[in-house]
């Protein structure tokens, strides 16, 4: 005899519904649902929007009613309790054992995952629900603590236990010039056929921060830059940066239209652009502005600018987000948060100035912030790709290969289309470091 249970799918959705409500809802659901006890889960895939063979759901929650102990069943004259227990196909299966005064909770789960810590996580949930509902019925729902208490210490404690004493006062750019002062005849900077040492790569930016500063940058002044993948970027940053400005990336291989629109947001009064900068952004927008050529060779003092009014909480950068839950934001960086976030990751990784970068991503990207300056506060060496480069995998790797890059940054899935070329290509690479950002990270789809 038997099996004397059935399986049925059970869609909650909480959204900002109060503890109270949610609970409500959910027992005339589940009121609802038992009208249909006798369905098959079969007929209840056929029934739904589901593609057939995706399941329904991939967690079970099975609540039993044991009023009686084993012992009183045990007892009857003639019956024989055999107790058994089996597994499901299911991921994850909550069994809840309610004896009348007690409640049992047991876990089945699949590996890694640990099912002492699924049945913690529900005590906690159970308890602020008890909680909740003879307090606060009206929170929101999703306000309710499901971690237990030991496990939010150690996620919000111990593993957060960074704290340190940074130097205040200390400018990227200056990380720069040290390097400068050390090894001026090191190599900083490839793109292409044009090699930049570190005296190069420094005159040139101090040419042009003089020239900034002549036309008004100061603290807090943002300077629009708008040129193509090339020495531009590095040298407009820098000599923004050493102006005491901050910079406001304008990639013009974005739309027009998004760039125009962050100069709408920002309202610079001047612009760093090139030939392609000025094509994208259009005459329209140009006659608004102050325009300067980083190309252009700028007369002038080379020595380091001093701006004794700059601090570490003036805007380094602002970045503006892609937009793809809307319109694009400025996300504003002092100056603090990028020496601190090498300050915080240097014992991490340990780069050296033998380190070769290259740099992946567009510079309206936050991680080419990590990809210059972890090659230049270093007395590393960047390597900036051109655009057809950066677009073509098999092409990246051979860069790769041919400049020996030890520290690569990308995004999971750029990752992987390079894995292939790797695998494809009889070249060998020195790669020290591939850090990955940017996207979630599944480990399997790494392997080659």
């Amino acid at each position: 005899m038997g099996l004397f249970i059935n399986t049925l799918p059970l869609r909650v959705d909480v959204e900002d519904a109060s503890i109270e409500d949610s609970v409500r809802k959910i027992q005339i659901d589940l009121a609802g649902l038992l009208e249909h006890e006798h369905a098959s889960l079969a007929m209840a895939q056929r029934c739904s929007s589901v593609p057939a063979g995706t399941p329904l759901f991939s967690s079970l929650l099975n609540y039993r009613h044991n009023s009686a102990p084993p012992s009183e069943a045990s007892s009857i004259t003639g019956i024989e309790s055999v107790y058994a227990q089996d597994r499901t196909n299911y991921p994850f299966m909550m069994s809840v054992e309610d004896g009348g005064e007690t409640l049992g909770l047991t876990a089945q789960v699949v590996q890694p995952y640990d099912s002492p810590r699924i049945c913690a996580y529900m005590h906690q949930a159970l308890q602020s629900l008890v909680d909740a509902l003879d307090s606060t019925p009206n929170i929101p729902v999703q306000d309710l603590d499901i971690l237990p208490v030991e496990e939010r210490d150690m996620l919000i404690q111990s593993w957060n236990a960074v704290g340190s004493n940074y130097p205040d006062g200390v400018f990227i750019h200056q990380l720069f010039e040290d390097q400068v002062e050390q090894s001026p005849d090191a190599i900083a900077l490839v793109y292409e056929d044009r090699v930049f040492t570190y005296r190069d790569l420094n005159a040139r930016a101090n040419s042009l921060a003089h020239h900034l500063i002549d036309i008004g940058v100061k603290p807090e002044t943002l300077v629009a830059l708008c040129v193509d993948r090339s020495p531009a970027i590095v040298v407009g940053i820098l000599a923004i940066l050493k102006a005491g400005g901050a910079y406001v990336p304008l990639d013009p291989v974005y739309a027009s239209e998004r760039l125009l629109d962050i100069l709408d947001d920002i309202s610079p009064s001047i612009l760093l652009a090139d030939r392609h900068g000025r094509e994208t952004l259009g005459e329209v927008a140009l006659s608004q502005l102050t325009v300067v050529d980083p190309n252009m060779q700028m007369e002038g003092s080379v020595a380091n600018p001093m701006v004794s009014s700059l601090k570490s909480h003036h805007l380094a950068y602002v970045i503006y987000t892609s937009g793809s839950t809307g319109k694009p934001k400025g996300v504003m960086v002092e100056h603090a948060h990028i020496t601190r976030l090498f300050d915080a990751t240097d014992a991490w990784y340990g780069f050296q100035n033998s380190d070769t970068w290259i740099m992946t991503h567009s510079f309206s990207f936050d991680v080419s912030v990590w990809e210059m300056w972890g090659a230049l506060r270093y007395g590393g060496k960047l390597v900036v790709p051109s655009h057809h480069i950066t677009q073509s995998p098999e092409d990246m790797y051979k860069l790769i290969c041919e400049h020996g890059i030890t520290v690569l940054n990308m995004t999971p899935s750029s990752f992987r289309l390079l894995i292939r070329s790797h695998a494809e290509s009889n070249l060998g690479d020195k790669l020290r470091y591939v850090i990955l950002a940017g996207e979630a990270l599944e480990p399997a789809t790494l392997q080659p």
